[in-house]
């Protein structure tokens, strides 16, 4: 059993410090082995981020090296410092296995403190508040667990100081291991910047796992959650929160092109809408078509918007179709769509891979008199998101709970350009949903059905 604890650190956690694990912690730990590369790690709340990178990691690593490491781990607060010691202490003089190998002879000789240990076989473990106590410290490994607090662009500035200055350089002296975890505030903050840094391997792990269409697939750590337990957290959360916490979607009131507050009032009323439209024969539908062509799970997504409109109501978003496809296989989703909804029009993507697309639409017996290509260039896209936000802004528009579509209009903030004008910039990896919906708002806009009318 020794040698398998050693060996192995599922059976570590399992059998010697009683800790619950999941696929994707084992996947940070053969991460954190790799000699060539630091970690970054982004993860929902409660997925035991601390527990197993903060304080199982370290002691499988001093049970079972005989050569003396050294770890930093930073953390946000001296209060939040304490108390990882304090589980880290709590195991070992617990648990017999590691008390006999790690539990110093005499505490009162050997380094036993609040914030710092030495352990029996000559490991050192320092929990210290992220910052300046840190400098002149030279670990084997660096930790830092969770040091963005504060939502301030101020402090999510200060932070990446404190770390590409003071923190990042303590590792080079032993070519130490770099590993820093947490919960995002902005899409500005340290995690995201490290995701750009070849020499870090960046994961990111969102409480739920998300089917193509982007409806709920799994929970990414089920060992513990369940789907349930998760939509009654989410039921229970704002939105913005619960897609900063578990979505890793840092939704921010003060930054974002469509505020947490202007989609929740967005999605607050789809319910009401969508039942009078159900009651409304008379309706006409438009179709976005936000085109990819690929098959690779990696790729960007071909996504298709139908978007409805009843005289005196807002636009309501009746279906999302988001899939991976081959240019033959969009044609046909659009003809299946057609089929399905018939539109008084259809508004296609004709930049990039969408060319083909939109031409042979252009030309099918079936679609060429309602189909409209659309070049989506920087003020083309600039002008339908502006309207989409003007629309939305002014409650023009009823949206879904789609996870997917909230997390990407989430991600669009403000920013200046270099000739002082106000304009946006997409942070997120994706905005398919975006432009799929801002063009199924294209055609109906210019179809002489506006919504601000209503308002």
């Amino acid at each position: 059993m020794d040698t398998l604890c050693k060996n192995s650190f599922p059976h570590f956690c399992r059998f010697y410090i009683d800790q619950k694990i999941g696929a994707m912690h084992r996947e940070w730990i053969d991460e954190i082995q790799r000699p060539d590369k630091y970690l970054a790690v982004m993860s929902a709340r409660g997925h035991f981020k601390t527990s197993i990178l903060s304080v199982a990691f370290p002691l499988w690593v001093m049970y079972k090296e005989k050569k003396p490491k050294i770890f930093v781990i930073l953390s946000a607060s001296l209060e939040q410092s304490t108390e990882i010691m304090q589980l880290i202490k709590r195991k070992i003089e617990d648990r017999p296995q590691l008390r006999e190998v790690l539990y110093p002879e005499n505490t009162n000789t050997t380094k036993w403190s609040e914030t710092q240990i030495r352990t029996k076989n000559g490991h050192r473990v320092l929990c210290l508040p992220f910052g300046d106590t840190v400098r002149g410290k030279h670990p084997d490994y660096c930790i830092c667990d969770d040091v963005l607090k504060a939502e301030v662009s101020t402090d999510v500035e200060d932070a990446k100081r404190v770390f590409y200055g003071i923190v990042f350089p303590i590792v080079q002296a032993r070519r130490g291991k770099l590993i820093v975890v947490g919960t995002p505030v902005s899409y500005t903050d340290l995690l995201f910047d490290l995701s750009t840094k070849p020499s870090f391997t960046f994961l990111r792990y969102p409480a739920v796992v998300f089917n193509d269409d982007g409806s709920w697939k799994s929970p990414q750590f089920p060992e513990h959650f369940s789907l349930e337990q998760l939509q009654q957290i989410k039921d229970t959360m704002p939105a913005h929160l619960w897609a900063r916490e578990y979505l890793c979607n840092p939704l921010s009131e003060d930054t974002a092109l469509f505020p947490p507050e202007v989609l929740r009032k967005a999605t607050a009323r789809y319910k009401e809408y969508e039942k009078i439209y159900a009651d409304t024969k008379h309706k006409q539908r438009y179709l976005g078509c936000d085109i990819a062509v690929s098959e690779g799970s990696r790729a960007d997504w071909s996504v298709f918007t139908v978007l409805e409109k009843v005289a005196g109501c807002p636009y309501l978003v009746k279906d999302i179709s988001r899939k991976h496809l081959t240019a033959e296989n969009n044609l046909v989703e659009i003809r299946n769509l057609q089929k399905q909804y018939h539109f008084s029009k259809i508004i296609v993507e004709q930049t990039g891979v969408g060319w083909g697309v939109a031409e042979a639409c252009t030309k099918d017996g079936e679609l060429r008199a309602i189909s409209i290509p659309f070049d989506t260039k920087a003020l083309s896209k600039e002008r339908i998101i502006s309207r989409l936000e003007v629309i939305l802004r002014n409650g023009g528009l009823c949206l879904p709970q789609n996870d997917i579509l909230l997390q990407e209009l989430g991600q669009y903030a403000y920013k200046r350009s270099r000739d002082g004008r106000m304009t946006y910039e997409g942070l997120g990896e994706h905005d398919d949903t975006v432009m799929s919906l801002a063009l199924a708002l294209e055609g109906a806009e210019n179809s002489g059905v506006s919504s601000l009318n209503i308002i």
